[in-house]
């Protein structure tokens, strides 16, 4: 929608210093509104905005202050009218969004509106700020994008969407659309699989519907750090960064990625999961370690449709045993082949500054352990 269309915007938490509200629909990204009142139980930020006609939207694309996301709104309703006057509003939407950095689109049924509210129920740090408030028509592009693939592991194109030629079509099409660089990673996504780059760095887990592990490993006093957790078979190194596809019931419990690192003091990492792609960095060195790569469901099947499916890109794979499925001679194998890998790399720990190794080891494990490293072995073959 062209913002020559909007009348006026006003909010109910007023501003702080100069990040007056008219910066959230100025078209400049660097600048921001920041609120003056922060979200408590008697008290909910929310921004409103009329337009001089009455218009046809189907999403609201927002984000917080550039610098640090500090207000960004992570569960908000959108509230509507057809009026420009009178308590006329009626929900039109709810959502919910991880933090992030940049722009995200909040899409809903087609709706003719005159005013809209923005309401942030669940903020960053219970506050509110806009660096960009946007509202588009329906979108065509974006929703052939989003219409790709057969389902939210989006690793199977559409009958209609398998050619290059259609690829190239919607390349030519996203090419001046606000959200290029969004769009283009899953037509990125569409193009390798026509392509079939696929080079087996992936792998795929349906998650267990066992429930609130607390509560079940108590009623069969089992460990719950463990009870919950799907693995991949796969460890994400330090830093990497990959990609996670989520087929899921929207409306039921959504899982978990989990990234596990035994041997560190922090080394727990849980990231909520959405339908379809999320990226996720693994934590450095500083943080964490090297890390498991696990899904966790804290839901029942009476709470989801279907079990979740989770597939997972980037990565690298370990052996995994599954009783009364593996094969022990064929495991056995993959543990020799890994473990040839490996030698490399204890070699190098191995022959590494002592005391380098050392200090570092100490930081990972401080009060815990007394470090004493062996001399140098040497394997043959």
């Amino acid at each position: 929608m062209d913002d020559k269309n909007i009348k006026s915007i006003r909010n109910n938490g007023g501003h702080y210093s100069s990040a007056v509200i008219e910066k959230a629909i100025d078209g400049d990204l660097k600048t921001y509104w920041e609120t003056n009142r922060g979200n408590s139980q008697d008290f909910v930020n929310e921004v409103e905005v009329e337009f001089k006609e009455a218009v046809e939207v189907n999403r609201i694309i927002y984000g917080a202050r550039p610098s640090d996301n500090k207000g960004f709104a992570e569960e908000f309703e959108v509230h509507g009218s057809k009026t420009s006057k009178g308590d006329t509003y009626q929900l039109v939407s709810t959502g919910k969004h991880k933090m992030v950095s940049g722009l995200v689109e909040a899409k809903f049924k087609p709706t003719t509106l005159k005013r809209v509210k923005f309401k942030f129920k669940k903020s960053n740090q219970n506050w509110a700020t806009l660096s960009e408030l946007t509202f588009y028509k329906k979108d065509v592009i974006a929703d052939q994008i989003d219409d790709l693939f057969t389902d939210g592991l989006m690793n199977e194109l559409k009958p209609e969407y398998a050619s290059k030629s259609k690829m190239e079509q919607l390349e030519r099409e996203i090419a001046n659309h606000p959200l290029k660089k969004e769009l283009q990673v899953k037509l990125d996504i569409a193009k390798n699989i026509l392509d079939s780059d696929n080079d087996g760095n992936e792998a795929i887990v349906v998650a267990s519907q066992r429930g609130d592990p607390s509560v079940t490993a108590q009623a069969h006093q089992i460990a719950r750090t463990s009870f919950s957790l799907d693995t991949f078979g796969r460890y994400a190194a330090l830093g990497e960064t990959i990609q996670v596809f989520v087929d899921a019931d929207k409306n039921g419990v959504m899982p978990n990625l989990v990234l596990r690192q035994i041997a560190h003091k922090d080394g727990w990492r849980r990231y909520p999961l959405q339908p379809g792609l999320n990226t996720i960095t693994a934590p450095s060195l500083e943080q964490m370690g090297t890390s498991a790569i696990y899904v966790e469901n804290r839901a029942l099947p009476s709470e989801q449709a279907f079990a979740s499916r989770v597939r997972l890109v980037g990565g690298t794979s370990f052996p995994v045993y599954y009783h009364g499925k593996t094969d022990p001679v064929q495991f056995k194998k993959e543990l020799e082949k890994y473990f040839k890998k490996l030698v490399p790399m204890i070699m190098i720990l191995q022959t590494a500054n002592r005391r380098t190794l050392s200090t570092m080891l100490q930081s990972l494990f401080p009060k815990t352990i007394r470090l004493q490293l062996a001399p140098p072995v040497h394997y043959k073959g």
